[in-house]
């Protein structure tokens, strides 16, 4: 009886076989803890990295922001993974109280270019993606009549009709198999619009037509050199304007020359300045000599009078 609880004993004590969990990216996926025992801890890490725990009712996170409440929420001792990325694959582990539990994620992407939605007659593939620490693992797809391709991109050169429908991506790892589909929409190609080609029948059915339409519409003016009239106007004035831009311009630098040369003038002459001349000293007039002062006492004689002419009768 001994040995019977003994061996009870040693089977609790080991490790239970750790559980593959397989989900697809931008989709969720919830991993069960696997622990019965009521939690009075309860922890779930990544990779030995801590992602929550809960002690005695309060939970604290590895995050508190927005992003990681709403990817990571708690549903009784059970971890719901929200908008799945490649990097969440790997390791979980849930611990209650002093027992744990591992768990393995692996993920799976399906995609096609350069959509889902095709044309016939085009290129395009389709690709299903293993994100998983399984080396071993293997990718099928199965076409929408279940012909099955071993290859994890199949090429669709050129679409066909056939190719529309749901493919199916199954993907083995760890002993388990996982399927995801995949859904193609293939339209058919857009119609050529072709020139009908007119024989000699047409051609005068066409000029009889077009004579009676000559005299029900009034006249097409014929075009110039392939174009309108109004581009020729158009033409002509946007070459008046620049012709007279042009004479614009000359004038203006002519005017601009004799302002700068009248300028040049002025400045020259300034720089001269006012002419000086020689003033030479010229020798004075020889003084007169002083005229002799009359003597007192004595008249001084008269000058003679001047002669008359005679008269003559």
């Amino acid at each position: 009886m001994k040995i019977v609880v003994l061996f009870g004993f040693v089977l609790s004590a080991l490790p239970a076989a750790a559980k593959h969990f397989f989900g697809r990216v931008n989709q969720k996926v919830t991993l069960e803890c696997g622990i019965s025992t009521k939690p009075s801890t309860l922890e779930w890490l990544n990779d030995e990295k801590l992602v929550l725990k809960v002690l005695r009712g309060l939970t604290s996170r590895a995050s508190n922001s927005n992003e990681h409440r709403q990817k990571y929420i708690l549903r009784d001792s059970n971890l719901e993974i929200n908008n799945l990325k490649t990097e969440d694959a790997g390791k979980f582990t849930c611990k209650v109280n002093r027992e744990s539990q591992e768990h393995w994620l692996h993920l799976v992407s399906v995609d096609a270019s350069p959509s889902d939605a095709l044309q016939e007659g085009s290129e395009a593939w389709v690709q299903c993606e293993v994100h998983s620490s399984d080396q071993s693992s293997t990718v099928k797809w199965l076409m929408p009549d279940g012909s099955p391709i071993h290859d994890k991109r199949v090429p669709l050169k050129p679409v066909k009709a056939s190719h529309g429908g749901t493919w199916t991506c199954e993907v083995k790892a760890a002993g388990q198999s996982f399927t995801t589909p995949l859904t193609i929409t293939v339209t058919p190609p857009a119609p050529r619009t072709t020139k009908p080609s007119l024989n000699p029948s047409t051609k005068d059915s066409l000029n009889n037509t077009c004579v009676s339409c000559r005299a029900d519409h009034p006249a097409v003016i014929p075009l110039l050199l392939g174009l309108h009239w109004w581009v020729w106007v158009a033409l002509g004035v946007s070459s008046l304007i620049l012709i007279l831009l042009i004479i614009s311009i000359v004038l203006m630098s002519r005017r601009a020359r004799r302002r700068k040369k009248r300028f040049q003038m002025m400045k020259k002459a300034q720089q001269q300045g006012p002419k000086k001349y020689c003033q030479c000293q010229s020798r004075q007039p020889a003084a007169k000599p002083a005229e002799k002062a009359p003597r007192r006492g004595r008249r001084e004689k008269p000058s003679p009078l001047p002669l008359q002419p005679l008269l003559t009768e």
